[in-house]
């Protein structure tokens, strides 16, 4: 090794010397090695009002979900809730939790609240709503409660473990209704709560604590 190399100010004389550059003081021919600090990873919660793209950008100059964010941190949204849909958004700059939480292996629940025209069918009361297929032979499980019903539409609640695109939509159309409001209320532990429309903020210390935890789970599902 000829000496080139001195970690914390002692020459290595020995192949296989571990060093960690984040914390070791490491020089190669007189040369300080640096490393670029990994940049910090934020998590947000976010009410999104209908009428906005979850995007970065829109080559249609439409409004977007980041446009409401005041950070010089290059966040991205998990998922996507369509133009017309509204409510909870995670927008963080995590790769890793953001394929966790997308990820279909991991079931990771998504709730909704859904306002539909009309009044379900008698027959669809009856039966649980276990399987609906949708177009390409996709099988979608919704489980569908009812929460109340007005003189001309129903309140649903729908929860799914999967995240295809317009789902939620394309499920109701497929039972012959048209969706009013939809609005997603719930994704795995982290809820919207009261947080305001269009208004967002960070997550808070227990919601910390179920990114770990996520984290966690899903490194052990993967061994």
């Amino acid at each position: 090794m000829e000496g080139r190399v001195k970690v914390n100010g002692k020459i290595v004389t020995q192949l296989g010397t571990k060093a960690d550059p984040s914390v070791d003081h490491i020089r190669v021919d007189g040369k300080l090695i640096k490393i670029k600090p990994s940049a910090k990873k934020e998590y947000y919660l976010f009410n999104k009002p209908q009428g906005v793209i979850t995007s970065l950008e829109d080559e249609k100059g439409r409004k977007t979900v980041i446009d409401y964010f005041d950070t010089d941190k290059r966040l991205f949204p998990v998922g996507r809730l369509d133009y017309n849909s509204e409510g909870l958004l995670i927008l963080t700059n995590d790769g890793d939790f953001c394929k966790i939480l997308t990820d279909a292996a991991n079931g990771i629940e998504r709730v909704y609240d859904v306002k539909i025209q009309g009044f379900l069918d008698e027959k669809i009361k009856r039966r649980k709503i276990n399987a609906v297929k949708l177009e390409k032979g996709y099988i979608s499980k919704p489980i569908i409660e009812i929460l109340k019903e007005t003189n001309s539409n129903t309140w649903l609640r729908v929860t799914l473990r999967t995240g295809k695109n317009r789902e939620v939509r394309r499920i109701f159309e497929k039972l012959g209704y048209t969706v009013v409001r939809l609005k997603r209320i719930k994704y795995g532990p982290f809820e919207l709560g009261t947080l305001p429309k269009g208004e967002y903020r960070k997550f808070t210390a227990e919601e910390m604590k179920e990114v770990n935890i996520l984290k966690k789970k899903c490194s052990r599902n993967k061994k």
